[in-house]
C-alpha cells in the first residue's frame, strides 16, 4: 500500500521542504540525535468531541505530498474537513484507531493505524459529505477517494488477526527535539498485535531511520501512489 509514512510540518501547516529535497540531506543529523521526550507530552487516542479536529485534519494533510493534495485539495480545504472525517468512526480516520501527541491541549503529532476491524470506506458517501461542505472539490478527489482511501482500507480489513498496519504519521516543527514520533510509535506498538506493517517513501531516510529503529524491517518495494515515478518500501516488525 502506497504512500504512508512520517512527515515533519510546521505549525503554521507548511511542510518543511518540498518534494523531499531536503528530507535527505537532513537525514544524517537526525538520526544522531539523541532526542528527550519532554514530560509535558502526551499520548493518547484523539477524542473528537474535545481535540481541534481542524488542527488533527492539517496534520493529516502535510503527511503525502501526492495522496493529500489529491484528496484534501489544500491545508485550508482539509481543515474544514476535519469535523467530517474524524467526526464519525469508520475507515481510516476511526478515532479508535489514531494515537495523538499533545502538549497543553495543542496537537503536536498524530498516528492513524488500521486493522481488520475497520469499517468499509463510504466512497460515495465521503464524496457527497464533502460536497455538502460548500467547498471546491479538489480536482483529483475521486482519484484519491476511490484509488486510495478505498483501496487501502479494504486492503486493511483483508489483515490477518493481530495485524495493523500504520497509515498515516505526523510530526509538527514545534515538536522537533522531543520523541514526539517516537512516544507516538511506543504507543502504537504497546497494543496487542502480533505484527505491524506501513509504507514509507524510498527517499525518506529519516522516517526510514525511525521505524528501523522501532524493529521494522524493508521487506519489499514497488513503485506507487499516483504514478510509477513513486517508490515505496513495505516494512514489517514481527513481535518476539
Amino acid at each position: 500500500m502506497e504512500g504512508k509514512y512520517e512527515a515533519t510540518v510546521s505549525s503554521n501547516g507548511n511542510s518543511e521542504n518540498t518534494g523531499w529535497e531536503s528530507v535527505a540531506a537532513m537525514a544524517g543529523k537526525q538520526a544522531g540525535e539523541n532526542h528527550e521526550v519532554a514530560s509535558e507530552v502526551k499520548v493518547r487516542l484523539l477524542d473528537p468531541e474535545k481535540d481541534d479536529l481542524n488542527r488533527a485534519a492539517n496534520l493529516i494533510y502535510q503527511v503525502d505530498p501526492y495522496i493529500c493534495p489529491d484528496f484534501f485539495g489544500d491545508a485550508e480545504r482539509a481543515e474544514k474537513m476535519g469535523p467530517l472525517i474524524f467526526g464519525e468512526e469508520g475507515g481510516l480516520f476511526d478515532p479508535n484507531h489514531t494515537i495523538v501527541a499533545e502538549e497543553d491541549g495543542k496537537l503536536l503529532g498524530i498516528l492513524v493505524y488500521a486493522d481488520n476491524t475497520i469499517k468499509p470506506w463510504d466512497t460515495e458517501g465521503m464524496k457527497e459529505k464533502v460536497e455538502n461542505l460548500g467547498i471546491e472539490m479538489p480536482e483529483q478527489f475521486d482519484r484519491a477517494n476511490k484509488n486510495y482511501m478505498e483501496a487501502v482500507t479494504e486492503d486493511a480489513r483483508s489483515l490477518p488477526d493481530g495485524v495493523a498496519e500504520v497509515e498515516w504519521c505526523a510530526t509538527d516543527l514545534s515538536a522537533r527535539g522531543k520523541g514526539v514520533a517516537s512516544k507516538m510509535f511506543e504507543k502504537f506498538l504497546s497494543l496487542p498485535y502480533q505484527e505491524q506493517h506501513l509504507t514509507v517513501l524510498a527517499d525518506n531516510p529519516p522516517a526510514i531511520h525511525l521505524y528501523e529503529k522501532n524493529g521494522f524491517e524493508i521487506v519489499s518495494s514497488q513503485t506507487g501512489y499516483p504514478d510509477e515515478s513513486v517508490k515505496t518500501h513495505n516494512m514489517v516488525r514481527k513481535n518476539k
